[in-house]
Order: C-alpha cells, then sequence, then structure tokens
C-alpha cells in the first residue's frame, strides 16, 4: 500500500475536497474516450487510467515513480490496461503518432521542461 505523502492522490484517503478535486476531473474525461487509445501521462496511483480504462479500447499509464507503477499494475489489472515507469519529457514509448487522446492532470506544476512535455504529446498523439 503507498504511503500519503501530499502529493500523490491516493483514493483511500478520506477528504472529500482532495477526493472531488482530482476524480471529477477523470470521469469528465471519461467522456471522450469511447473506443480510443488513451496515454496517461504522470498517472500516479493509477485510479484514473482505471477509471478510463472501462470505456476506451486500451490506457497506458506512466509515472516516474517505480513503486507507485508496481501498485497500479497490481491493483489495477484490466487486459486493456497497463502501466509503465517512465518520465513524462521523454515518454519511453517509440511509436509515435500512436494515442488518440492523452491526458496529464495535475502535473504541470510539478515540471521545469514544459516545452519538452508539450513536444512528447505532439509527438505521441494521432494526427487528427
Amino acid at each position: 500500500m503507498l504511503e500519503w505523502t501530499g502529493e500523490r492522490f491516493l483514493p483511500w484517503i478520506e477528504d472529500a475536497t482532495i477526493a472531488y478535486e482530482h476524480l471529477h476531473r477523470y470521469a469528465f474525461a471519461s467522456q471522450f474516450v469511447e473506443g480510443k487509445r488513451v496515454l496517461d501521462l504522470a498517472t500516479g496511483e493509477g485510479y484514473g487510467a482505471s477509471l478510463l480504462s472501462r470505456r476506451a479500447t486500451s490506457v497506458t499509464g506512466i509515472d516516474l515513480d517505480e513503486a507507485t507503477i508496481h501498485h497500479a499494475s497490481n491493483k489495477y489489472d484490466r487486459p486493456n490496461l497497463s502501466f509503465m515507469v517512465g518520465d513524462i519529457t521523454q515518454v519511453p514509448i517509440l511509436d509515435s503518432q500512436h494515442f488518440d487522446i492523452i491526458v496529464c492532470f495535475e502535473t504541470i506544476e510539478h515540471i521545469a521542461k514544459h516545452g519538452l512535455l508539450l513536444d512528447e504529446i505532439k509527438r505521441l498523439l494521432i494526427k487528427d
């Protein structure tokens, strides 16, 4: 079980405000993912990627923290859901134009190289 540090949202923390702030973003995004290939950058604990995987064709979650990815992989075991350790400014996926939708919530304030993040998003999104 991951420990609460104050940085990464964990669904079992009993704080309704924090839960609402995080869960509603994924609930909103889930209406757009039906039949789509989705990338969840800075996926964290995996709850959001799991929510998206209920409708998406596939969801890949990327996070820098190895323990968090190990936790997510064990907790959210779905055939269309996978998790990878990686830096979101250098995503460890070689295929360009691979995803229909990319989400990246509660993250931009934690990185310094915004241009690299946006370059990766542009590289990984399909053209249309």
